[in-house]
């Protein structure tokens, strides 16, 4: 089959400056300023995909999550630190109209600016400048300096000028990053929309990044959902829209005790919620998840400034042995409520058989759990800071807790909330004295690359 672009692993990395908490004292008595240290992150990890000739692929997404850095790498304006991109044609990006213009100069001078800038000679300006000057309904204003424009009029030149100039190169691809519209007024923007129309439609392999669902779902054939810098989901647009609409994370809430409880799998999650379930009188079903809790969505926490947000994190090296313990069964041919051919049903829903397999080495796990981003990640073993922090990356939990030290610290929420001590029932744990004889030294290694963040955020050592 033949493809117009076929992007293959692609992992894209930067540096990101911080600072380390230093004492007041320290910082008191330095002469110098603190120095910066750097943490590489990955703003695209194992993306993979293709757009055939006159496709139109749409990507979606929060802000964040990499769709622009994407496309600036199929653009070429990155280059990508692994994988493969390979483009077949000749490829414009757009990234919103209005790229290029400068406020010092008329609007004449920036329609031959903006036009030579994109490829166009002055001749071929020539012949599409009637027609840009027509579309902009600016005629009036074509020797005014177009720091004198509203910002409408800059939209409706900046749009006028890209889309006539596009439409003249031909190309075969064609980026948008969120560059749809235009102008101040409804009855421009529905004309901007019909012209952009007629790109799209024009035969050309469209990739669209947009904010905008409705747009996405009218003129794609396929869309991505692209979340922290991984592809959560590839297909039809209504699709992949509706999981993307989906609820965030919902958490535990009780109004009566004024707490909020974060449960993350594989850290006593079992335990705590049948403690909560008989503290708030709640009858708990015969599998403790499916327990009709009160609960609160993540987006909606902020409104409970007042109440004692917890939670527990795990030792990813730890947590992954006993994701490998509890999913993986030893007996390929195991077949029951829970496994499929030793598998966890749960992990065969979202994965197929091509991934994990009843039998597979601890070894074998480690490497298939490492090849996998937090976007596609089962929760058992999505790195834990993602469901703990806030777009800013600042943590939402005013408590954290170690499952290494769980009675403890669970002590410690009891009496923040005003509860007697409360025995922990059925703690499934694996002996800590032992996970560390089932790693080497490259799978050790696997698992802290994995969950970099985890380790740092929450100063575990293997």
């Amino acid at each position: 089959m033949e493809y117009r672009i076929m992007v293959y692993n692609v992992t894209k990395k930067f540096q990101r400056e911080y600072v380390k908490n230093e004492s007041a004292l320290s910082r008191t008595l330095s002469f110098f300023p603190l120095k910066k240290h750097k943490r590489e992150f990955e703003a695209l990890r194992n993306v993979s995909f293709s757009v055939k000739p006159g496709e139109n692929l749409g990507i979606i997404g929060k802000n964040g999550s990499g769709k622009s850095t994407l496309l600036k790498t199929i653009a070429g304006i990155y280059e990508c630190d692994e994988g493969s991109i390979e483009i077949k044609g000749n490829v414009v990006y757009l990234t919103g109209f209005g790229q290029g213009l400068k406020k010092r100069l008329t609007m004449r001078e920036n329609i031959y600016l903006v036009g030579s800038l994109m490829g166009l000679s002055k001749n071929e300006i020539k012949d599409r400048f009637d027609e840009i000057v027509e579309f902009s309904e600016l005629e009036d204003y074509l020797d005014t300096k177009v720091y004198q424009f509203s910002s409408g009029m800059v939209n409706r030149l900046g749009f006028s000028i890209t889309i006539y100039c596009v439409s003249h190169k031909n190309p075969d691809i064609i980026l948008i990053d969120e560059a749809f519209g235009g102008g101040a007024d409804i009855t421009f923007k529905n004309k901007a929309l019909d012209k952009m129309e007629e790109l799209i439609k024009g035969g050309a392999s469209i990739i669209l990044v947009s904010h905008d669902l409705a747009l996405i779902k009218k003129y794609c054939d396929r869309a991505l959902w692209i979340d922290y810098g991984g592809v959560a989901k590839e297909g039809d647009p209504e699709e992949v829209i509706r999981n993307y609409l989906k609820p965030d994370t919902f958490e535990i809430i009780s109004d009566r005790y004024k707490f909020i409880y974060f449960p993350l799998p594989k850290v006593a999650c079992s335990s705590l919620k049948t403690v909560f379930a008989n503290l708030m009188e709640i009858k708990p079903e015969k599998d403790i998840h499916k327990t009709n809790f009160l609960q609160v969505n993540r987006i909606d926490i902020k409104k409970y400034p007042n109440y004692f947000k917890f939670c527990f994190v795990r030792n990813p090296w730890d947590r992954i042995l006993s994701c490998y313990l509890n999913k993986i069964g030893k007996d390929p041919n195991v077949n029951n409520e829970w496994f499929r051919n030793g598998v966890h049903r749960e992990f065969v829903r979202m994965y197929g058989d091509d991934i994990f397999r009843g039998g597979m080495s601890f070894e074998e796990f480690v490497n298939a759990i490492g090849k996998i981003s937090d976007s596609q990640a089962n929760e058992h073993f999505r790195s834990q800071y993602i469901s703990l922090t806030d777009s800013n990356g600042n943590l939402i939990p005013d408590f954290i807790g170690k499952f290494e030290n769980l009675e403890q610290d669970f002590e410690k929420i009891c009496e923040k909330i005003n509860v007697g001590p409360i025995k922990l029932p059925h703690l499934m744990k694996t002996d800590h004295r032992d996970y560390k004889n089932y790693y080497n030294m490259r799978t050790k290694e696997i698992v802290a690359k994995r969950f970099k963040e985890d380790i740092e955020l929450f100063s575990y050592k293997f």
